[in-house]
């Protein structure tokens, strides 16, 4: 894998390598390499050149609030499966899993039967809560624009 952006990069990102950035964030945990982040951009400009002005609202409002971002992705996820904001998700998704550096990231998760349960339901909770705070989002995200 190589090497996160740096700092001094960041000052200088386009809008799509911030996008990236927080994208990457938002689904690992920890920001993209420079190599994800180009993949990403190129990626990036062949599959969305041209996005609806209301749906690059909802993108915009989540990456200036990254705190929505969960809950956009959720609420987008239940009534608007084929959102930018999905896509650009699932185009970021694609690019980290298929990152030789980031294959243990994508591992099965282990444990014993009840213990996988328990995080499945967690998790799984956690998801329907941001799927209803997202719907109350949305619509403000929209607007935004």
């Amino acid at each position: 894998m190589t090497a996160p952006v740096s700092e001094a990069h960041r000052v200088h990102a386009t809008n799509e390598e911030r996008e990236a950035e927080a994208l990457g964030r938002y689904l690992l945990g920890s920001g993209p390499s420079s190599e994800e982040i180009e993949r990403y951009v190129r990626g990036s400009r062949v599959l969305f050149p041209d996005a609806p002005r209301r749906e690059a609202a909802v993108v915009e409002f989540a990456l200036r609030r990254r705190w929505a971002l969960p809950l956009l992705d959720g609420a987008c996820g239940l009534v608007e499966p084929d959102a930018l904001l999905r896509r650009k998700l699932i185009l970021m998704l694609a690019i980290l899993e298929t990152s030789p550096g980031r294959a243990d990231a994508f591992e099965p998760v282990t444990g014993s039967r009840p213990a996988v349960l328990a995080r499945l339901f967690f998790h799984a909770a956690k998801g329907g809560l941001r799927c209803l705070a997202g719907l109350a989002v949305l619509p403000i995200a929209r607007q935004s624009g």
